[in-house]
């Protein structure tokens, strides 16, 4: 009785770090770039039932634990902005930023502005690792589906301040989310690769457009209805053990 006590809680706790992961998906639907959550279960330690001596052992599962929170990289939808500050990537790969203090971090929210200075930084202000500066005389930048970004000027002429490069993983399922839709590299995900938009299987830059969040709701809700559903089944195992429980506690021999 108390091995199934304990195997269907480990069952709710394991289930409810799910249901907040989906919870987390569905509150972040209309998050730009956001990449949903997922949870990997892995299973308790099994106990050997039977010895040496008898012909045929089984094992037998001790319940459930979450092992962590993963992210699933695939992109989602291009939406138009009509901001030519906004840049989205269609494809892999990741803008890279520099944090406060030095560190480089990746993001694919690409809705930039500009700084005092003229600098591309994200929304948080963190600045645009390719540095590309805007000359305070320029009306906008037109970018290029490669990276290269032109300082557009009001005699019709353009000059090019920069190229923006994207950042790739060989294992970004592994990366480390922080805040605000940035990442940082582990040692399970690899150093940063760094390559042209549209070359060594990363994606290409689109002025003007913004990446939604990869999250379908329809999915998220059948996977929380699972999840509650699964929930319920552990509870219901620990009411029908209690209740033996009593029973035999109730037993007079």
């Amino acid at each position: 009785m108390i091995e199934a006590l304990y195997i269907a809680a480990t069952g709710m706790h394991a289930e409810a770090s799910q249901i907040d992961a989906i919870s987390n998906n569905m509150a972040n639907l209309n998050t730009p770039a956001y990449k949903r959550q997922g949870v990997s279960f892995e299973s308790l330690m099994y106990q050997i039932q039977g010895n040496s001596s008898t012909v045929s052992t089984q094992s037998k599962g001790m319940g459930a634990v979450a092992d962590k929170i993963v992210r699933f990289f695939e992109p989602g939808d291009i939406r138009a902005s009509e901001n030519w500050l906004d840049v989205a990537i269609s494809g892999k790969g990741f803008f890279e930023v520099e944090l406060p203090n030095g560190a480089l971090a990746y993001t694919r929210v690409g809705n930039f502005e500009l700084d005092e200075n003229g600098f591309l930084t994200t929304k948080e202000g963190y600045m645009l690792a390719d540095r590309i500066q805007v000359p305070p005389n320029s009306g906008e930048v037109r970018v290029t589906e490669r990276g290269d970004a032109y300082a557009l000027f009001a005699d019709n002429t353009e000059e090019l301040i920069g190229s923006i490069s994207l950042a790739g993983f060989i294992a970004e399922q592994d990366l480390n989310a922080i805040s605000g839709g940035l990442f940082v590299a582990t040692d399970a995900s690899g150093n940063a690769f760094y390559s042209e938009p549209g070359t060594d299987g990363l994606g290409m830059v689109r002025q003007g457009y913004i990446e939604t969040s990869n999250v379908d709701l329809v999915e998220e809700m059948l996977s929380l209805t699972m999840a509650q559903r699964a929930y319920e089944g552990n509870s219901q195992v620990i009411r029908a053990a209690d209740e033996m429980m009593r029973i035999n506690n109730s037993l007079r021999i």
